[in-house]
């Protein structure tokens, strides 16, 4: 059973927990706001438009401006729960603020449902952010090591023509090169 709180103290409260609810969705609109650009990325890459993908890598970084100030304001939010709660606001997490808001009394324990929710959506957001964000990165990786061997093609420099000398060292025998690789 939750210790009884005077009307300020639930008031400070439930304004701290609606300041934290205000900053998981803005957080929430700019993340699907990184997601759906990641996606026009995805295109970008595949489309090989390297303007348009730099473009959008630079409009994400306008994005992620925005977050750290979200982050920021959230952080001071959830601190002042945890001055409220006598919790170590380096260690409170999420689940813990949700766990000590629903042993409050009904008017902060109301709350907890929909703090919830945005949880969970925000969650879902993040990770389907980072699958993007893999496929793409895997995208490019694979366009970097296309280029590489094609360098390497025609600066003479392909790793299966390669010998080992006595000391266990690649180099290549009389290879015979198209460019010149100070060029």
């Amino acid at each position: 059973m939750a210790a009884f709180r005077s009307e300020v103290e639930v008031e400070t409260f439930v304004g701290l927990i609606n300041e934290t609810r205000k900053a998981i969705g803005a957080e929430i609109e700019l993340h699907n706001r990184l997601l759906e650009n990641s996606r026009k990325k995805h295109e970008a890459i595949v489309n090989r438009n390297l303007e348009e993908l730099q473009e959008l890598t630079r409009w994400d970084e306008a994005v992620l401006e925005e977050v750290a100030k979200w982050e920021d304001y959230l952080e001071r939010a959830t601190g002042g729960l945890a001055a409220l709660w006598r919790e170590n606001s380096e260690t409170l997490t999420m689940s813990r603020i949700l766990e000590l808001a629903a042993e409050e009394q009904a008017e902060i324990s109301s709350l907890v449902p929909e703090l919830d929710a945005e949880r969970l959506e925000f969650q879902g957001v993040l990770a389907e952010l980072k699958e993007q964000n893999d496929t793409n990165t895997m995208l490019l990786r694979r366009s970097l090591a296309i280029v590489n061997y094609s360098l390497d093609v025609i600066l003479g420099r392909r790793a299966e023509n390669s010998v080992y000398d006595d000391k266990g060292r690649r180099h290549d025998e009389g290879k015979k090169r198209f460019i010149d690789s100070q060029a």
